[in-house]
């Protein structure tokens, strides 16, 4: 719920937090939680462009936990995680590289290409 009774939208809450990490200057590291799940593919490609890589979060350690692989190939480091049971445990860690093992479910681009090197 916002201010006098507005109620904002889901995509509209994970952009008014994301703005609000992006501001937060004292920060050194942020953790983003599944950021760009709410929001279209458009919009969710922007942020991740515009904000996270690019703008005022790019000089920060920024931990991504997504459900969206296509953002992978930006990371310096992945873990892949599992659950057994109630028990969660790292399933897979390493590179962009190694970890192409594991595959998209779905065909969105929510995230720019990865540019060769």
């Amino acid at each position: 719920m916002g201010e006098k009774g507005i109620t904002l939208s889901g995509g509209q809450r994970q952009r008014l937090a994301l703005a609000r990490a992006a501001y937060d200057s004292t920060a050194e590291i942020v953790l983003l939680d599944d950021c760009l799940s709410a929001v279209d593919a458009h919009v969710a490609h922007r942020i991740f462009r515009d904000c996270i890589l690019h703008g005022p979060l790019a000089d920060r350690t920024r931990l991504l936990v997504t459900h969206n692989l296509e953002c992978l190939a930006w990371a310096d480091w992945v873990i892949v995680m599992d659950r057994k049971g109630k028990t969660g445990r790292i399933a897979q860690q390493g590179s962009y590289m190694v970890s192409t093992t594991v595959r998209a479910s779905s065909n969105s681009s929510r995230c720019p290409p990865r540019r060769a090197s």
